[in-house]
């Protein structure tokens, strides 16, 4: 069989590194090529041949990647990376000589955008922590008073994006300021940091599969204001049915056919409890999304079988098919380490390990 070639936008940045890993074992099916923009992480990409285009403004971005889809023969367009380049691949997937596999036009444009996701989640009673936009002073003022402590974050982006917990105006006026976000940044109650992921495929409306995840720590927490850095440390694989029923109700409540990559972020208020949406995050997979490939669940592969027309390895049940507690340890200057929370506590009890 002649393999399908697939184009990864950001190829050498840590979402497209991991999901290319995710490919890895599947040469023989998928051509994995990449482009970058960068040229330091052009030998970072795990891919057979790696295009550079230089920084330009989007519309000679898209004539580039349409130019390499031609020139390739490319049969699938991944962008990696949410924000500009997503969107733009959304916008202009009708001129793409490709395959996208995407939710629709108008299902990307609101997922970009947290506020008015927020807005469309509170219109359907989806649990989601009490949130301000931030057009003026007296928004920052009204926040505090209701909150006492708030979260601010920018409306788009990834990664934690311009987030700050505070309870003084004058910072938060200063933040808000600083980043010129006035109109593009929200004001939220302040709930316990406990975080979670849902991870899932879509095709044509129906929920192909779904796995749940808890964060333990943000790794290089103290680099950040807020503690979110992008980059989490430990994570554990969880089937909670609260939390499968919120993000399926907010997923379907927002969009009537979901199709391709649509997962959903947590918060909770106590402990894991109570989890409240914070956003829906559409057309791209986490950057850990290899720790799932680790354990057999391998959604980069489904993905692409899928939206190719090729039979994908579906597992017995679509609802967290992993079991609970296997462990993902992430530290950037070494290789992940899968284990278990269980093995963890054996090496506390005993006080240690023989390297």
């Amino acid at each position: 069989m002649k393999r399908k070639k697939i184009l990864i936008l950001n190829a050498g940045r840590a979402p497209g590194i991991t999901f290319c890993k995710s490919l890895a074992e599947h040469v023989h099916t998928f051509e994995l090529i990449g482009v970058e923009r960068n040229q330091f992480s052009l030998l970072n990409a795990c891919v057979e041949r790696c295009y550079f285009i230089p920084p330009k403004d989007i519309d000679e971005y898209l004539k580039e990647i349409q130019k390499i889809v031609l020139q390739e023969r490319i049969d699938l367009i991944y962008a990696s990376k949410t924000n500009e380049e997503l969107l733009m691949v959304s916008e202009h997937r009708d001129e793409l000589e490709c395959a996208v596999f995407l939710p629709s036009k108008a299902s990307v444009r609101l997922f970009e955008d947290k506020w008015e996701t927020y807005q469309e989640l509170l219109r359907y009673d989806i649990p989601v922590p009490a949130t301000f936009q931030v057009n003026s002073d007296s928004d920052i003022q009204s926040s505090l008073d209701e909150f006492g402590s708030i979260w601010l974050r920018a409306t788009h982006g990834s990664g934690g994006n311009g987030s700050l917990p505070t309870s003084h105006f004058e910072f938060a006026r200063a933040w808000v300021d600083s980043s010129a976000g006035w109109g593009n940044y929200t004001a939220s109650e302040v709930l316990n940091g406990k975080t979670a992921t849902w991870s899932a495929v879509w095709w044509e409306g129906e929920l192909i599969v779904a796995q749940g995840r808890r964060r333990l720590y943000w790794e290089h927490s103290c680099l950040s204001p807020s503690g979110v850095s992008g980059v989490t440390g430990a994570q554990y694989t969880v089937s909670d049915p609260a939390m499968d029923e919120i993000a399926i109700e907010a997923i379907t409540s927002l969009d009537r056919m979901p199709h391709g990559i649509i997962s959903v972020d947590f918060t909770c208020s106590h402990e894991y409890s109570d989890p409240r949406v914070t956003e829906i995050q559409a057309s791209r997979f986490y950057t850990s999304i290899d720790f799932l490939a680790a354990l057999g669940l391998n959604l980069p592969l489904i993905y692409c079988s899928l939206a190719l027309d090729i039979e994908p390895d579906l597992p017995d049940k679509p609802l967290n098919p992993l079991k609970d507690g296997s462990l993902w340890i992430k530290y950037p200057e070494t290789l992940p380490r899968l284990t278990s929370l269980s093995e963890i506590n054996q090496l506390v009890t005993r006080g240690g390990v023989n390297v």
